[in-house]
């Protein structure tokens, strides 16, 4: 639960917050996704913070140091202030305390810090990624909402309509995933896993995503060339040091790659 007691706001960049601290913070945050974990975050401001500056905020127990809310954000060339790492993510990251059973809708102190303080940037802002699923996110929009009132700024608030997904929870192998699917879609799918296998192919889990990271990379390339992320470019650069630093910090379990191969190659 929130500590009672005075709250300490403060500019805070990645590189002042411990990834022990975040950790906690973000299992308080149950509904968060992967993309809030530290090792995110810390692989897209090693590779692209040349781009942008960190200007997160923090909050903090004024009494006892402990880290109770948390909200990365980067100011881009443009001007605007986005949330953190916005360009590489589906959904943005909002680390709040757990609401105490006193605090109301009207009453949450740790979001209301930090929603003052980002009003108080006197920016464009754009919170770009907003999940209503995420109980941190929902919490976040209402407290920016009563700290643009009070500062007599415009705030608006729209839905941004999700990309496709397949759900997975739950789901461990191809057969049961196969088995939500109608009968011409099942029977479908079946087909050209059997004309693969057929020829040989085999699809397997990587059991090295960092080893397997260059032989990804190379079929992009070969695929998309210079319209692809892994160009000879800078930016292409960038991309790839991203990748390689993601794919060796992320928790065990996070990144799944699957590879198909067969005898010759």
């Amino acid at each position: 639960m929130t500590p009672a007691g005075p709250l300490a706001v403060s500019a805070t960049p990645l590189a002042g917050v411990r990834e022990e601290e975040w950790s906690t913070l973000l299992q308080r945050n149950s509904s968060a996704s992967a993309f809030s974990f530290h090792a995110f975050h810390q692989a897209w401001w090693s590779a692209h913070g040349g781009g942008a500056e960190d200007v997160s905020i923090a909050v903090r127990s004024a009494s006892t140091g402990e880290l109770l809310g948390y909200l990365p954000l980067m100011r881009r060339p443009d001007g605007v202030i986005y949330s953190g790492a916005t360009l590489h993510i589906d959904y943005a990251t909002v680390l709040l305390a757990t609401r105490t059973d006193a605090q109301s809708q009207e009453t949450d102190a740790v979001a209301d810090a930090l929603a003052t303080a980002l009003i108080a940037l006197s920016a464009p802002i754009n919170m770009m990624r907003i999940r209503p699923a995420d109980n941190a996110h929902t919490r976040m929009v209402a407290a920016i909402q009563r700290a643009a009132a009070a500062a007599s700024r415009a705030a608006t608030y729209a839905i941004e309509e999700p990309a496709p997904y397949i759900d997975l929870q739950g789901i461990h192998t191809l057969d049961e995933h196969l088995d939500r699917l109608d009968k011409k879609q099942r029977h479908e799918i079946r087909r050209k896993v059997r004309r693969g296998e057929a020829a040989g192919v085999q699809i397997s889990e990587s059991e090295d995503i960092v080893a397997d990271l260059p032989e990804f990379v190379r079929l992009h390339r070969a695929r998309w060339g210079e319209r692809g992320l892994f160009t000879g470019s800078p930016k292409g650069v960038e991309e790839e040091a991203f990748l390689r630093e993601l794919f060796a910090t992320a928790p065990s379990g996070t990144i799944s790659m699957l590879m198909a191969r067969t005898d010759e190659f």
